[in-house]
């Protein structure tokens, strides 16, 4: 699970800005009660076991693959719609926790390739 700040934030002595990806043991106690009250949310990473390693394009440089249902299990409501609503899914807003899970876990994301140096 990633964890974003969506306001400025101070976690475990470091501050975030907002759209910031915040580097600490997912156990923090600051990190669970920021979530709690919005101020960070979570984003799911691409499952690995859901990777097809063969879909790299090698014109765009980049990995397929889509989002762990495990993973959004775990989300709020809330932050599944604001996901769903940043991935084009329609109708987020109406749509059961179930069905978001269903919708955003369909859909193809894409990862860039970053290459080590």
């Amino acid at each position: 699970m990633t964890y974003v700040a969506n306001s400025i934030v101070t976690v475990d002595g470091k501050e975030y800005r907002p759209g910031d990806t915040i580097q600490t043991p997912t156990d923090s106690k600051a990190l669970g009660i920021l979530v709690g009250i919005g101020y960070v949310i979570q984003r799911p990473c691409i499952d690995d076991a859901q990777q097809t390693a063969g879909q790299a394009d090698a014109a765009s440089e980049a990995v397929t693959g889509n989002f762990s249902r495990s993973e959004l299990e775990t989300m709020t409501k809330a932050n599944l719609q604001k996901l769903a609503a940043d991935l084009g899914i329609d109708a987020a807003a109406e749509l059961s926790k179930a069905k978001l899970i269903d919708a955003i876990a369909s859909v193809e994301v894409g990862v860039p390739i970053q290459e080590s140096e």
